[in-house]
């Protein structure tokens, strides 16, 4: 299946990984909020993990770490941004590590990555 996205034989990290941007809303309205028509089923499998809405800040250091600590699985360019998706284990609240894909994009016009989602592979 061909989706679109840039594969390379050698990726690097998302670019400015450490200035990343997480909205807070977007953790505790969409990824953490089991009444979200799309973020329902996100949430329900982060809460397995030990996370949730109380304790957001948690997961955004999980997500953050995870940018830092993987490669770029694959990228593409959009009328909006670059997007990049980065695969790899999320360290959880109860030990365990999960495989989660998360999705960023680097607007056009800006340098900092901001998350735009974090999919359960």
């Amino acid at each position: 299946m061909n989706t679109g996205l840039n594969r390379g034989s050698l990726m690097a990290k998302l670019p400015s990984y450490e200035l990343a941007i997480i909205d807070e809303r977007k953790l505790t309205a969409y990824l953490l909020d089991r009444a979200h028509r799309f973020g329902g089923p996100k949430a329900v499998f982060f809460e397995s993990f030990g996370y949730s809405a109380e304790n957001w800040q948690v997961l955004r250091d999980a997500i953050l770490a995870h940018a830092g600590d993987h490669e770029v699985d694959q990228s593409q360019p959009t009328r909006h941004g670059q997007v990049y998706e980065v695969v790899g284990p999320l360290a959880a609240q109860d030990g365990r590590s999960p495989l989660v894909r998360v999705v960023w994009m680097i607007r056009n016009g800006e340098d900092r990555p901001r998350l735009v989602t974090v999919v359960p592979s």
